[in-house]
Formats: C-alpha cells, sequence, structure tokens
C-alpha cells in the first residue's frame, strides 16, 4: 500500500500518546559505515528513524520464552481466539528482532527501506529485522540459570534448548517471581500489571470491561478503599460515567491486597467519539486513605471506527516451522502504544 503523501508529526514508540515528538536520524553515512551483524541497536535506530516522518504504533515487541509460553498454551486450549503459535524458544519476538505495528499499512514501504520486512502471507501487521543477531535461546538460558538458582535441588541443563525439563519448570514457576533474582537490588514499591484481560480495540461510543491482575510491591497493604484517580488531575478520555465517581477518579480497587500480593482491579471504560482510528491512553495513580500514591497503572486501548482487529499472529517468525500464527503475548498486545506499565510488564490477553 502506498505510503502517505505528506510526513505526519510523530509519536516516539514507547510514549504514550499525550507525548508528541520527532526522533533524531542516524546520518546515513554513519549507518553505512557500521557492519550491520555487529549493530545489535540497529532495529531500535532503523525504528526510530522511520518514526522521524511517520506514526508508528507497536503493539507488540520482545517476548520472553514464558510469555511465548503463555501464548501457546493458550492456543492449545483454544482461549484468546489464536489460531496457531509458535513453539516457545522459536519466535523472533524473543529474539527481540519482530515487531507487531498496528498501522502497518502506511509504514510498509518506510520500515522496508530501514531494513524491516514485511514478507509473511497473512500476517499484516509482522515485520522482522532479520539483519539483527538472531538470539532465540537467550531467554531461555536466562530461565535455565534462573530456575537453577533457585532450585539446588532440582538442576535443569543450561544449554539454551527448550525441551521438556525447562517446559515443566517454566510450568512450575512461581507466578509472583523467584525468590532469588538476576539482581540482589531491592524493588522500589509501587504497583506491576501483571495481566491485562480486555479488548485491543473498541468502537466509538462503545464500552469495555479490563481486568487488571496487578502486584502490590509495597510493603504496606493496599485497603480495599484504595483510590484509583487520574494521574496529574485531568479528567480522562475513558470515563464512564455509569461505573466511575468521576472524569478524574475510577472508585476504588474494591478489594485489600496484601503486601508483595496480587489482586484483580476491574475498571470499565467508555471509548469517546472520534472518526479516525485514534490511540487512547491513561495513567492511573493509586491512592491509601492518607492520600499517598502507592502505585501507578497505564491503561491504553485503541478506538477505532472501522473495528478492524489489527492484532498480529505470529507466523512471521523466521524458522518457526509449520506453526503459524499465535496472539500477543507480551509485546502489548493490540494497537497499544508501548505504555510503559502495560506493554513491558503485562501479558494481554484477547477479547471478540
Amino acid at each position: 500500500m502506498p505510503e502517505p503523501d505528506e510526513p505526519r508529526q510523530v509519536r516516539a514508540v514507547g510514549e504514550p500518546p499525550d507525548h508528541e515528538h520527532r526522533g533524531a536520524a542516524v546520518p546515513e553515512r554513519e549507518r553505512e559505515d557500521r557492519p550491520r551483524e555487529g549493530r545489535h541497536d540497529a532495529r531500535r535506530g532503523d525504528l526510530l528513524e522511520v518514526a522521524t516522518t511517520r506514526v508508528v504504533q507497536v503493539n507488540s515487541a520482545f517476548r520472553t520464552v514464558v510469555q511465548q509460553y503463555l501464548l501457546f498454551r493458550w492456543f492449545q486450549l483454544g482461549r484468546c481466539g489464536i489460531s496457531a503459535a509458535a513453539t516457545p524458544g522459536r519466535s523472533n519476538h524473543e529474539s527481540g528482532r519482530a515487531l507487531d505495528v498496528a498501522n502497518f499499512s502506511s509504514v510498509i514501504s518506510s520500515m522496508a527501506a530501514r531494513g524491516w520486512s514485511h514478507d509473511v502471507p497473512g500476517d499484516p501487521v509482522h515485520f522482522d529485522h532479520l539483519s539483527s543477531p538472531d538470539i532465540r535461546g537467550k531467554d531461555v538460558l536466562a530461565f535455565q540459570r534462573l530456575w537453577n538458582r533457585n532450585n539446588a535441588g532440582d538442576q535443569i541443563s543450561e544449554d539454551g534448548v527448550y525441551g521438556p525439563q525447562t517446559e515443566a519448570r517454566v510450568k512450575a514457576s512461581p507466578s509472583t517471581g523467584f525468590a532469588i533474582g538476576a539482581t540482589c537490588a531491592p524493588r522500589n514499591g509501587g504497583a506491576d500489571v501483571l495481566m491485562v484481560e480486555g479488548p485491543d480495540k473498541i468502537a466509538p461510543d462503545a464500552k469495555a470491561h479490563f481486568a487488571l491482575t496487578v502486584q502490590n510491591n509495597n510493603t504496606a497493604d493496599w485497603s480495599a478503599d484504595t483510590r484509583i484517580v487520574v494521574a496529574g488531575g485531568g479528567d480522562s478520555q475513558l470515563y464512564d460515567a455509569d461505573t466511575w465517581v468521576s472524569a478524574k477518579e475510577v472508585g476504588t480497587i474494591g478489594s485489600d491486597i496484601g503486601a508483595g500480593a496480587m489482586g484483580v482491579i476491574d475498571i470499565d471504560v467508555h471509548a469517546p467519539v472520534v472518526t479516525e482510528e485514534t490511540p487512547v491512553f491513561t495513567q492511573l495513580s493509586l491512592l491509601d486513605p492518607s492520600g499517598q500514591n502507592v502505585g501507578t497503572i497505564d491503561l491504553a486501548v485503541t478506538v477505532t471506527p472501522n473495528g478492524d482487529e489489527g492484532t498480529s499472529t505470529d507466523g512471521g517468525d523466521n524458522n518457526d516451522g509449520d506453526l503459524e500464527g499465535g496472539c500477543n503475548a507480551g509485546g502489548g498486545g493490540g494497537t497499544w502504544p508501548l505504555a510503559a506499565g502495560l506493554a513491558l510488564l503485562a501479558l494481554r490477553r484477547r477479547r471478540r
């Protein structure tokens, strides 16, 4: 599909929709002087160069082997509308050299000019940066080492190969994380969004429900009357008059979430009326009864008049064998503009 005639003001990848920037392109001579095989950051630089003249809406990028395992299991169980999925350890998303782009049709030629191929039948949102190093297996090795560090009496091979031993330990891993991690630094509190269950896109003036699995990383419990308010005190475009206290406040979390524990926070949203595909982002703060901010949640969704799904399969992953397709689990899911709390931390399930 041809590119738009005029360059568009762009949103830098990784920023919420209310932040607009123009990226700094790497000079062509400098790009050519660097060997492509050794440029681990080339994929990022090439993507940012596209973003100097085009909006790039990334809805899925890097996935860990555990995220890929979840996606594959949902496929096996017939959940999330996944028609097929690459086996764990085989996805290019695990190399960080695959992207799913919601507005793919407007960036195909620009992406191709910067090394992002778009040649997978049936997977229009999928792009591969195949000149970047293929490091599939490194995430498997990282998990194997993490397991062994936490299970002295149940050691497995550290070979980077996803096999029955590794899969059995993935299944047995604690959902809240291992006691011993890759660093001894203490956590800084706040909230981790571990899972977002809800739609990828919603129609203008439509309502939708989101269930957010959140971990309390603080040393104190969150009481049921912990308030959910719009960060900064502004009005949210996702305000639902039937369930929210006001355009500035959702309500309370509804049930206690202990220190270090997980809980589910339910939020209903009402999409604004728009005439073209529009990403909508709201940052929410969790306030304890004293008014202290104890955590932050980023909530984003795309409002689209045409209702097309625009969500990637996993069929574009190079050398994924006979498995074709899948759904997003870690790169954000749907048409999310890389809202930090969700795109990097949440495994997103799609509802249709």
